[in-house]
């Protein structure tokens, strides 16, 4: 699998294999393979879903960053900006696999452009964690389940 990105294309991922297969000998329960793909040196966690009995496949990122304040935030892990991905006119970042909502530990970095970001951790599913970002300005880092069927 290789996503299109506004910047470029991430990495090939590794081959991907389904325990039932396709077609008449596929099983019948719904199955998903968790991989990675990479762009410039950032991986990000995608996961590969097959529909029971068909050969449809849906590709979705569990973990994924929208700015929904209008301010045009970024977001950052360790430094670097996730990977920007635009769907029908929407921009998302995409997280790598080692942020996980509710974790505990999970740190990242919100930015407006222009200036410094600001550490923040990923709070638990459904709550949220307010950020003072530079120049003054609130935001709010919520995290909030979706559903991928």
């Amino acid at each position: 699998v290789r996503l299109a990105v506004p910047s470029g294309f991430t990495d090939w991922s590794n081959w991907l294999r389904w325990q039932g297969g396709f077609g008449q000998k596929a099983k019948m329960e719904t199955e998903e393979v968790e991989f990675t793909v990479s762009f410039r040196g950032m991986p990000v966690a995608l996961t590969l879903k097959r529909e029971p009995g068909r050969r449809r496949v849906v590709i979705f990122a569990p973990f994924w960053f929208v700015d929904t304040t209008g301010l045009n935030a970024r977001l950052y892990v360790g430094g670097r900006q996730a990977v920007l991905f635009s769907w029908e006119g929407n921009t998302i970042c995409l997280l790598p696999p080692i942020i996980k909502p509710g974790a505990g530990s999970c740190q990242v970095e919100l930015a407006l452009e222009g200036h410094p970001p600001v550490m923040t951790k990923v709070p638990p599913l459904g709550s949220p964690e307010a950020v003072l970002l530079p120049p003054n300005r609130a935001a709010v880092l919520r995290t909030e389940r979706i559903s991928a069927a």
